[in-house]
């Protein structure tokens, strides 16, 4: 889950907003606010797309594994053809497993 980890974990700390300055806490944390919720909207946007990316690329992950095993089989079909076996599944299975 690559880009739902990029938004959730590289994110900022509020401690890190807030002036140190007595004076300037105040106004601060009154400014803070309204752009905090601004963010948590666009967060809440933002994480179901990201949700949406990293499954595609799971999915496009799945396919590509499963046309890889299914090219090892067809060779290892191909292979037992060429010397005159009959292809069976467990022929197929031996084949791979060497």
């Amino acid at each position: 889950m690559k880009y739902l980890r990029y938004i959730l974990n590289d994110s900022l700390r509020p401690e890190q907003l807030i002036s140190d300055r007595p004076y300037l806490r105040e106004v601060t944390i009154i400014a803070v606010i309204p752009a905090s919720f601004v963010a948590l909207v666009i967060l809440a946007w933002l994480i179901p797309g990201a949700g949406l990316m990293d499954m595609g690329r799971l999915i496009k992950l799945r396919v590509l594994q499963h046309q890889i095993r299914q090219r090892r089989r067809g060779y290892a079909r191909c292979v037992l053809a060429s010397l005159g076996h009959p292809i069976t599944k467990i022929g197929v299975s031996m084949l791979l497993a060497a």
